[in-house]
């Protein structure tokens, strides 16, 4: 007899629990680190559990409703969606969405825009009830992040991808749906019982108009420069990027976001309205990429494609800086810094940032100072040179050792011997001994084996 089980340490989507005949989840131990960076532009956010939880009250209590309530009953009045709440008494206040009754809808965030279009990808965070639980039999919290799915092909129930096409972004929307549009009358046991009906509260952050996108793959080169054809390509592999991005795959959303920048530079403008779209949409794509090679470690790349954003912003700035402060370049990074505080003076990353590069420049300096005192007292025979060998492996291992720093400059003024050290060392411990040439001076320093050295020494 064949195996039909299907294993997962990620959790399963309402497609696979459809599909599956044997459903077994398995505990994995993965743990996604926290990402402190955020994707810039598009709207493509997770929304946490416990702000969802907020919008599972099915009283309608305006004061709980308000999000600028802040008393001390506003805790008590975020209930779990149907405890002692028959599906019954809730359609009351719902609205009937196709009109035969099976599936309702009830708005609790509204949206903007348009509402989703056939055949979109869309990206949505949902929770999923029985009537009468209290907790939920599906949630999309429990794999961490939001769905990618794409309508009108299978993945979701249809009365799900029905409610979802009545949705605008950024909404938040509870529907119940009958059995004829959800699990049917035989359910999918044991999890699923026969002929039961659904409550869904779901999150739309983003849509992609798929079906406008998909036609640009079909044109000749000439065609692919119009705006009208190449600009929702481009938001379309945005926003796909940005859900990588969310999701930890950060070589793919960097992929992603060259693809972008190749779409959206190809563009044939005709008129200054469309350049400054253009040029929105670069620069929202130029600063996703460099917060992508960033956290890749690749430093260098993230400063040439702040360099080529077109509308320089905060953004920008920031993350120019945080690429030079990782490069060793301390003064240029708190160039950055500053030009970015200007900016948005508020912005407490920013002030953190600053904070933490005046630190490291504060301990650099003084490694500096207590360099030179030990060399200025050392005398030139072979003997006295291991105080040189010593002070050259402390910075290595110092270097070695710091997981925020690639690269540390080398103070100015060594002669060859004492270069000679610094290389010796470095080659020691696994690091490269690099120079660079910048305004015909000669710029030494010690760099970590990821990091793309500009010439080596």
């Amino acid at each position: 007899m064949p195996n039909t089980e299907f294993k997962t340490q990620r959790g399963f989507t309402l497609g696979e629990l459809m599909r599956k005949p044997n459903l077994v989840l398995e505990a994995g131990d993965d743990i996604d680190d926290d990402e402190d960076d955020q994707v810039y532009g598009f709207n493509n956010r997770n929304i946490s559990n416990e702000e969802m939880m907020k919008y599972l009250n099915i009283d309608d209590n305006e004061d709980s409703a308000n999000p600028e309530n802040d008393g001390e009953n506003q805790a008590d009045s975020i209930k779990i969606v149907p405890c002692n709440t028959s599906f019954e008494d809730l359609k009351v206040n719902m609205t009937d969405v196709t009109g035969e009754g099976k599936i309702f809808k009830s708005v609790k965030q509204v949206g903007v825009g348009e509402v989703v279009p056939m055949d979109a990808m869309v990206y949505v965070q949902y929770m999923g009830y029985f009537e009468y639980q209290d907790e939920p039999f599906d949630s999309s919290y429990l794999r961490q992040t939001s769905e990618r799915v794409r309508l009108n092909k299978g993945v979701l129930l249809p009365g799900l991808e029905i409610g979802i096409q009545t949705m605008k972004k950024h909404e938040i929307s509870h529907f119940i749906i009958h059995p004829d549009y959800a699990f049917g009358p035989m359910g999918c046991p044991p999890r699923i019982p026969p002929n039961e009906e659904v409550m869904f509260a779901v999150y739309l952050s983003d849509f992609v108009d798929n079906a406008a996108a998909d036609t640009y793959d079909n044109l000749d080169q000439e065609e692919r420069k119009s705006m009208e054809k190449a600009f929702p390509k481009a938001m379309a592999v945005h926003a796909t990027a940005n859900d990588d991005f969310n999701r930890n795959r950060t070589k793919q959303a960097a992929r992603g976001y060259q693809k972008v920048v190749k779409i959206l530079e190809s563009i044939a403008l005709e008129n200054e309205e469309e350049q400054t779209k253009q040029q929105k949409a670069l620069t929202k794509a130029y600063v996703n990429l460099g917060i992508c090679y960033n956290k890749l470690g690749e430093p260098r790349k993230a400063c040439t494609v702040c360099r080529d954003v077109p509308v320089p912003n905060a953004k920008a700035f920031f993350t120019h800086g945080k690429a030079l402060m990782t490069m060793g370049e301390y003064d240029r990074a708190m160039e950055e810094f500053h030009k970015s505080r200007m900016i948005d003076p508020n912005n407490q990353r920013i002030v953190k940032e600053i904070k933490q590069l005046n630190e490291r420049i504060m301990a650099y300096k003084s490694k500096q100072k207590k360099l030179f005192s030990k060399w200025l007292q050392v005398k030139s025979n072979d003997k006295e040179m291991d105080e040189h060998v010593k002070c050259a492996r402390e910075l290595c291992e110092e270097l070695k050792n710091n997981p925020d720093v690639m690269r540390q400059p080398l103070p100015a003024g060594l002669n060859d011997r004492e270069l000679d050290c610094f290389k010796q060392q470095a080659a020691t411990m696994g690091l490269f001994f690099t120079s660079h040439e910048r305004f015909g001076h000669t710029n030494y320093y010690i760099s970590k084996p990821s990091y793309e050295p500009a010439r080596r020494a």
